[in-house]
């Protein structure tokens, strides 16, 4: 068993001082204390639909219908949003005193950060409760533009030597997350982007909906939660010796004194 000797201080913690938490009529709002987050909240608080309504929806092959994406703008600047569509009535029902997945995705991407995993960092969370039904949740984010793509998007356009210093990168970061007792629950290739500046790679996990914190963790628990990862990598080609490489720096970093 591999304990959390190295788990942050408080990362079980809800949120700081840093976020406002109101409501405003059926929804609750956790917002960002950042000129960013706080014109959004004043913009969409008691109706996020209007700004959605003229924004571009992003998710048109519905990979996924419990979920909706958009790019949105507001002033000078563009922001993401993911919205957690209505389930049905006995959907409502069993949520009624459960977290909506968007605010767990909250806290979820609180606790990577405080991990040292990079994630993006939502400006703000809304959830709609109907007499305590949960109705629609929304998550928004700054929009990077220009430079990203998901890993299963970049991984044919690059070389050998590229290839082989993502894979060594991931696994740091990956074997980071679960040395920290955190579990990603979906580490497929395209829950994790890359930023690109002068052949220098950054890479981000998101989608957290999935995600657990754990106190005590053993490598068979954070071996399954690389299943996704290990798939895409047979999926794609990528040869033996590398995969043994990505799994040596994966090793190393979770069972590190």
């Amino acid at each position: 068993m591999i304990a959390n000797v190295n788990q942050p201080e408080g990362l079980r913690e809800q949120l700081t001082d840093d976020w406002l938490i109101e409501r405003h009529g059926r929804f609750r709002a956790w917002c960002k204390r950042e000129a960013k987050g706080l014109q959004l909240l004043a913009r969409i608080a008691g109706d996020p639909e209007r700004l959605l309504a003229g924004g571009e929806f992003l998710n048109a092959s519905r990979q996924d219908p419990r979920t909706d994406k958009f790019r949105v703008h507001l002033n000078d600047d563009s922001y993401f949003c993911k919205r957690y569509n209505r389930r049905g009535l006995i959907y409502a029902l069993k949520n009624t005193c459960r977290k909506s997945r968007a605010h767990k995705s909250l806290l979820a991407a609180q606790r990577f950060k405080k991990a040292g995993v990079p994630t993006p960092e939502p400006l703000l969370c809304l959830e709609e409760r109907h007499y305590g039904l949960l109705g629609r949740a929304y998550l928004f984010f700054p929009y990077v533009s220009g430079g990203s793509a998901n890993f299963l998007e970049l991984w044919p356009l690059l070389n050998e030597t590229q290839r082989r210093d993502c894979l060594v990168a991931l696994g740091e970061v990956i074997g980071r997350m679960h040395r920290h007792g955190l579990l990603h629950g979906d580490l497929n290739w395209r829950n994790i982007m890359a930023t690109t500046k002068q052949d220098h790679f950054r890479f981000w996990l998101v989608d957290l909906d999935g995600s657990r914190l754990l106190r005590v963790l053993d490598l068979s628990r954070a071996q399954r939660d690389l299943a996704h990862f290990q798939r895409d990598m047979n999926r794609n080609g990528v040869v033996s010796a590398l995969q043994q490489e990505f799994m040596t720096v994966w090793k190393e970093v979770v069972t590190a004194e």
